[in-house]
């Protein structure tokens, strides 16, 4: 079976509270509700872009699962309806997406700079010379 998308689960978690009537649904006055300005289930117009209370899909899910539950993150997480269209997304985060493991490293801006892959063991400098003047650092004399 194939998951839905937040924005799916949303349509058809505002379709099943509207008794599945897409009319309802239409007409819904519910604006307190997090998921209200994905009840169409597509993204808002640019009318409510500017709006604060605008959510990511996902977050808007885990807003109004937190007020299912009596803003108890624990009754959250222990929720007993996986029936439920938003359920995989009650946690705040998208199932879908693949998520870093501990064995993949992390891409950063700084992981373009060209540095060495390790530094020099102690074996690698030479007899008598320190690492600052084995890498061709300035050293100071006597400091």
């Amino acid at each position: 079976m194939r998951r839905r998308t937040p924005i799916k689960a949303i349509r058809a978690y505002c379709l099943d509270c509207c008794g599945n009537n897409p009319n309802e649904v239409r007409l819904c006055v519910t604006s307190h509700c997090a998921l209200f300005h994905y009840r169409f289930g597509k993204r808002p117009g640019k009318e409510h872009r500017d709006e604060a209370e605008v959510l990511t899909p996902v977050k808007a899910i885990r807003t109004k699962c937190l007020d299912c539950s009596c803003w108890m993150p624990s009754e959250v997480r222990n929720c007993f309806l996986p029936e439920c269209s938003p359920y995989p997304y009650r946690m705040g985060k998208n199932p879908n997406c693949r998520r870093k493991t501990d064995n993949e490293e992390a891409v950063s801006p700084l992981s373009s700079r060209k540095t060495p892959s390790r530094l020099p063991l102690f074996e690698d400098i030479p007899l008598g010379m320190n690492y600052e003047s084995f890498r061709g650092e300035n050293v100071h004399p006597g400091g």
